[in-house]
Parts: C-alpha cells; structure tokens; sequence
C-alpha cells in the first residue's frame, strides 16, 4: 500500500514551436499551462520530465524553461518531476571517463562538488523528484555514465535516475 507505479511521457508539454526539416512552426500556443498539466495527470500520468527546450543547461534557474515546468506542472497537480541537466549530458558525451589523471576530475570528490554544484539550483525545489541521464548512452559512455549516477547518488541518495539504454551492441 501507499506505492504507485510511474507513468510519464517522454517529453512534457512545450512551447508550442516545432521544427520539421529545417523549418520551424507554432501551433499558436505555449502548451506549458497547469491547464494542459492537468490534462497529462487526468489521463494517469504522474511524473512530468523536463526535456528538450525545457531541459536545464545552467543558465539560472529563475525564469528559466525548467522553472516554468515546475510551477505550471505543480498547479496542474504533478508533483513528480524529472529535470535533464544538460551539463551532465554534456559531460557524457565528451568524456569516456569523468575521474582521474588526465580527466575533468581528478577526483570522486571534484565530480561530486560539481554534481552537487549543478543541482543545486533544482534539487531543493518543490516536485523535484529525479534525474533523466543521458537518452541511450552508447557503450563507449558507460564508464562516465556510471561515475555521474554514482556520483548524483552520493549528492542526492534517496534521487530517482532515469536513464534509458541503447541496446549494448550499438556504438553509433
């Protein structure tokens, strides 16, 4: 008793602009109302991800995309939300290994003061409730994927972390 099961989009409701081939439309609307949030949690969905244009990249937090998502997805009565920091995508991506002689850190400790410098202008907000990795990390960014959610869980232990894997043969 008192557990659910975890039902969310891949994406949460947007700004309304889209591109398709180069050219960039509006549906002539910003969809990123608790009106259309209530409409996501009526249809059983109970954890909001904040991705794409709503993803968080540092840039302050106050105004930003990401902040929106929470006070619009909270007033439409989500109160589960996963934030994708850019940064750690970045990190990701670049490095094969975050941790070392050599690497961006050269300790555990340097990677968790960086982790913890990142989600510090989130964690502590109303909803927060995890962290999207990285979508379909290849194999060659296992070794970095692991040492940041290592690294996230010794910042923020009870976080939940999404992360979704591309299957383990791909290297593309």
């Amino acid at each position: 008793m008192g557990k659910e099961h975890l039902f969310y989009c891949y994406n949460c409701p947007t700004s309304g602009y889209y591109t398709v081939n180069g050219y960039k439309y509006f549906y002539g609307k910003d969809f990123r109302v608790a009106k259309k949030y209530k409409e996501y949690r009526d249809c059983g969905f109970n954890v909001v991800q904040a991705r794409g244009e709503n993803s968080y990249k540092g840039e302050g937090f106050e105004g930003s995309n990401c902040q929106r998502v929470f006070r619009e997805a909270r007033k439409g009565g989500c109160d589960k939300i996963l934030v994708t920091d850019g940064r750690f995508d970045t990190w990701i991506r670049k490095e094969k290994n975050l941790v070392g002689d050599g690497c961006i850190f050269a300790t555990e400790r340097d990677l968790d003061v960086a982790v913890a410098d990142c989600v510090s202008a989130y964690c502590n907000e109303k909803g927060f409730y995890g962290i999207q990795l990285l979508d379909e990390p290849i194999y060659d960014q296992f070794i970095a994927y692991g040492q940041l959610m290592r690294s996230i869980k010794r910042v923020l232990p009870n976080v939940y972390i999404q992360s979704n894997l591309l299957p383990l043969g791909s290297r593309t």
